[in-house]
């Protein structure tokens, strides 16, 4: 089954079973890098093929609709429908013209049954063995890549490579048995989550130098792809030691190291919080702070202790405001982010992070208002996402 029949999930670089807010964390991340007005990387035809494919997969019902198709779809090379039968077997030299409502036949009605029968509809019997052979030949062709799969990498996978879409891959078959790849050089690509890990194909000297997986890579791992083999649609990647590998282009999202984190925290991200949600607390006493948020995003405040550990965090929706009590003894470092898709697994926002830090310290019984409203000497100063994300 063909997951992405016209490659909107791989273009927006999420796997098909990504959620809605992922979909619109990644539309964001690829807008800011495509749009036409961005020096270096902008590209009209590029966004326009994003656009298109997040048209269709932010709409629930455009994609209920995309996922139907995927799943219906048929293998190529077999027909959409059989043609109907157009000669009877008993005198196939004669010349015949289908009656509108079925074969004729010595013997039968008109409509090319006994009396009192149904008539098919024209093509069913055909179109019925059809899709028993099918069945019968993906039942086999299932048995015969478990056996392959239980004799390990080395086991015998046909006298050709097969392409991309044919392998246990492309399937999500477990490759739990294969070691783990080591990249090495310059990451510009990730691999994508969905189908699980990724194999890392080789050639394979005792089969004749035949394309055979060898390692895995796990999701959002970053690569360094050299160029594309346009025979199997694999991408070369470079390895420690000065080896290379090819990996399934289908499986390799454009992107570098910084690009695969995000990636991960937004495919991890779990559900969004409700607004004055405390996210962490590190100790409690009589101290308490009012926090008003009118930017037109989300924020996340992080009070530290002078030791720079987290005594609280609190996620505010756009135009909230809360009185966070409860808190240990002041005065605190205040850091704030202001972002989109706050992820809980990397304590950041995976899409347009901004993370600031107030210049002097804030104690109990404050108001903070963010943005803030101070003279520029004063102003908060500018954090990395890292920084922010510490506990």
């Amino acid at each position: 089954m063909q997951q992405d029949p016209d490659g909107y999930y791989a273009r927006l670089g999420v796997a098909p079973t990504a959620t809605p807010a992922a979909i619109l964390a990644a539309w964001r991340r690829q807008a800011r890098r495509l749009h036409p007005d961005v020096p270096v990387t902008g590209s009209t035809q590029a966004f326009v093929a994003l656009k298109a494919a997040y048209d269709v997969l932010s709409d629930p019902a455009q994609r209920r609709a995309y996922d139907r198709r995927a799943a219906a779809a048929v293998p190529r090379g077999w027909p959409a429908t059989a043609p109907p039968f157009s000669a009877r077997a008993s005198d196939a030299s004669a010349p015949f013209a289908p009656a509108p409502d079925g074969m004729t036949s010595d013997g039968m009605t008109p409509d090319g049954m006994r009396p009192g029968t149904a008539a098919p509809a024209p093509g069913t019997d055909l179109r019925f063995f059809l899709w028993i052979g099918f069945l019968v030949a993906s039942a086999a062709g299932a048995g015969w890549l478990m056996l392959a799969i239980s004799r390990g990498p080395t086991a015998s996978l046909g006298t050709a490579d097969p392409p991309p879409a044919a392998t246990a891959e492309a399937a999500g078959a477990p490759s739990s048995h294969l070691p783990r790849a080591r990249p090495a050089g310059r990451p510009n690509h990730y691999v994508l989550p969905g189908l699980g890990a990724a194999w890392v194909w080789r050639p394979d000297p005792h089969s004749g130098g035949h394309m055979r997986p060898m390692a895995e890579l796990p999701a959002f791992a970053p690569v360094e792809v050299r160029g594309l083999d346009p025979a199997s649609g694999r991408m070369e990647i470079r390895l420690a030691g000065g080896a290379t590998g090819f990996v399934s282009g289908a499986r390799l999202a454009a992107g570098d190291a910084a690009a695969a984190h995000l990636a991960m925290c937004a495919d991890r991200a779990g559900p969004p919080p409700a607004s004055g949600e405390v996210l962490a607390r590190g100790g409690t006493g009589s101290a308490w702070m009012t926090l008003r948020n009118s930017n037109v995003e989300p924020v996340v405040v992080k009070l530290r202790n002078p030791r720079g550990q987290v005594v609280a965090s609190v996620f505010l929706s756009p135009g909230a405001h809360v009185v966070l009590r409860g808190l240990p003894p002041g005065p605190w470092i205040t850091d704030f982010a202001v972002g989109e898709f706050w992820s809980r697994a990397c304590r950041i926002f995976a899409a347009g992070e901004r993370a600031q830090r107030f210049r002097r310290a804030v104690g109990s019984g404050s108001v903070v208002d963010l943005p803030p409203d101070l003279p520029p000497p004063a102003m908060p100063v500018d954090i990395p996402d890292s920084q922010f994300a510490r506990p």
